[in-house]
């Protein structure tokens, strides 16, 4: 005989030990049960902390394409004031990419640590990039949205640069020959310099599986640039309401 269905519940919930399916501990792991909250569906899912590596991952993945609509922020096209410059600004760009690249150049330094806008602009992961760069190296941005981050590197100087993401109404072509394309990682084809996912990677179901997608794509000794939120201070003090668990997408 079965018990009631709220029993069941409570049992689910409460006595039965969740599999993480990084480490695949099963002992002593706590469920939580968050709702989607940045479009207001107030849908529920239930999320595993590892007793044993310490991971916070959903339980079950939904059909995620319901909780990307078209105006999902990193889906809605760029403001063109943002990412559209005059020449002086273009000039004053390549400059402080120069820069930052080839680490010579006087104006490029001055106007790099000078605090100008174009200085905010470049971004702090090729600041201190660890490998060879070039403007001509091969970029991809999984995950690129509209592709506002490749358009800015555009203005950098950067020549070879792609974008992919599976959420998108359709391929977008930016002028300047900036292409983003309806694909999933494992539609690309290789070789890039670097791959940059910022904060994708925590929307991806397969962890392991991505980092192999990610290595096929990337010539030898290339780089890959992950960049994603992790457990901190904000789960202790918020838990299931720390903005950043963003349930179902995290």
């Amino acid at each position: 005989m079965q018990p009631p269905p709220f029993l069941r519940e409570i049992r689910y919930t409460f006595f039965m030990d969740e599999k993480c399916r990084i480490c695949g501990n099963t002992g002593g792991n706590r469920t939580h049960t968050a709702r989607e909250m940045m479009f207001g569906t107030r849908d529920e899912f239930r999320y595993i902390e590892c007793a044993e590596c310490g991971t916070l991952q959903i339980a079950e993945i939904p059909d995620l394409a319901k909780y990307y609509p078209a105006d999902y922020y990193s889906l809605v096209p760029a403001d063109e004031g943002e990412v559209r410059r005059s020449l002086k600004r273009r000039i004053a760009s390549r400059l402080i990419a120069n820069y930052h690249i080839k680490k010579r150049g006087i104006i490029g330094k001055k106007l790099a640590n000078g605090g100008s806008w174009a200085a905010v602009l470049f971004p702090e992961y090729l600041k201190r990039f660890p490998g060879k760069l070039s403007l001509d190296s091969r970029i991809l941005d999984f995950g690129s949205g509209s592709g506002r981050t490749l358009r800015i590197l555009a203005n950098f100087g950067f020549r070879s640069l792609s974008g992919a993401d599976a959420f998108i109404e359709k391929d977008i072509v930016h002028p300047g020959g900036v292409t983003i394309r309806k694909k999933h990682l494992i539609e690309l084809a290789p070789s890039f310099d670097i791959v940059m996912l910022h904060h994708v990677f925590e929307h991806l179901p397969d962890p392991k599986e991505t980092l192999a997608q990610i290595r096929r794509l990337l010539v030898p000794n290339g780089t890959a640039i992950i960049r994603m939120p992790i457990k901190n201070y904000a789960w202790k003090k918020y838990g299931v309401d720390w903005v950043q668990l963003d349930p179902p997408r995290h």
